[in-house]
């Protein structure tokens, strides 16, 4: 289930939490700055990875860099070319993860395997609380 939209429309100022996206498979997210039809048009996490993530927040900029598009409930573990369809939008994992900067000390970091990007493959609208098919 979504449980926390966001759409960052500024670099280097905190995300805008929404109550929907609007989501083309020509753009991406309406209004993101990462918006444009690429392989990390959409960005979520589990709500475990969240909460990992803001554990880590006070001592580490590169959590306090990041931010998601959406958080989903429980824990799931994607892998590259799963479909997920939300809402009326269809997305397809691209890849899973993200490189360190290297200049950290984190045994386990959650930016390393806890985020995933995708690309839309079917445009439309995503509320919070619509379910997650995971395919």
């Amino acid at each position: 289930m979504v449980k926390k939209l966001f759409i960052k429309k500024v670099k280097g100022e905190p995300p805008v939490e929404v109550d929907s996206l609007d989501i083309s498979a020509l753009n991406g997210i309406t209004g993101d700055i990462h918006s444009g039809n690429n392989d990390r048009a959409v960005c979520l996490i589990t709500e475990k990875t969240a909460s990992e993530i803001e554990a880590y927040t006070d001592k580490y900029n590169c959590m306090r860099k990041f931010s998601p598009n959406l958080i989903v409930s429980g824990e799931h573990f994607f892998s590259a070319g799963e479909t997920l369809n939300i809402g009326t939008t269809v997305l397809e994992i691209t890849s899973v993860g993200r490189e360190c900067h290297g200049l950290c000390d984190i045994p386990s970091c959650p930016l390393i395997d806890g985020i995933v990007f995708a690309c839309v493959k079917q445009g439309g609208k995503i509320f919070i609380g619509d379910t997650v098919n995971y395919g």
